[in-house]
């Protein structure tokens, strides 16, 4: 993990959120809702820090 985390670290931001936004692609189909909704909950960070979480249904 921490592999990856310096890769992206050295990318620039546009840059590093289109590669990790293709390898999510590859992932995704393989979660089940929970672990969807646990992914995107990291990304966009705890639901009470951002209500954007909450509303997301997927």
């Amino acid at each position: 993990m921490n592999e990856i985390e310096a890769i992206v670290a050295r990318l620039e931001p546009k840059e590093a959120a289109a590669a990790v936004a293709r390898a999510a692609r590859a992932v995704f189909p393989l979660l089940d809702d929970e672990a969807r909704r646990e992914f995107i909950e990291q990304m966009l960070g705890e639901p009470g820090e951002d209500k954007v979480v909450g509303m997301v249904h997927l």
